[in-house]
């Protein structure tokens, strides 16, 4: 019983670093997602006010006032360039941390292995049996198998 409490600790252990590394990909990515639509519509906003410029129907102190403006939206977009770079190697240094060599093939084998002695242990007396409404919708299948058996008085 002492092997499989420890098993189950590690398996705890490891599951609540994959949580955290999954939620570091996953705010990596939005944060991604979020530059690239702002500089996308930066990158539309200096179009127009290159039209703008550009175009004869507009009166010429209003072609310049949005052309002075245009330096400035410009190095906000080469600002954002940087950013989204810095950004994607963020994102993607933390999706190889949690790449298959990384910390969830360990769950997985810690896993099987709860699993197998689990299974061995129940063997010579089954565990009771619940139902899905005993599992809270966070607790990992290993619990409810080990939650019914008991060691023998």
């Amino acid at each position: 019983m002492h092997k499989v409490q420890v098993l189950i600790y590690r398996l705890q252990t490891q599951n609540t670093t994959v949580t955290r590394l999954s939620r570091s990909v996953d705010d990596a990515h939005a944060e991604v997602n979020q530059l690239k639509n702002e500089r996308d519509n930066l990158d539309a906003d200096i179009k127009q006010h290159e039209d703008f410029v550009n175009s004869n129907l507009n009166a010429s102190g209003d072609r310049k006032a949005v052309g002075d403006a245009l330096p400035g939206l410009k190095d906000r977009l080469a600002s954002l360039d940087d950013q989204l770079q810095q950004a994607q190697k963020e994102e993607s240094t933390a999706q190889s941390s949690c790449s298959p060599r990384g910390p969830s093939s360990i769950v997985s084998r810690l896993n099987s292995t709860v699993s197998k002695k689990a299974l061995r242990r129940t063997t010579t007396r089954p565990p009771k049996i619940r139902s899905s409404a005993d599992r809270s919708p966070d607790m990992p299948i290993f619990e409810v198998v080990l939650m019914g058996w008991r060691d023998p008085i």
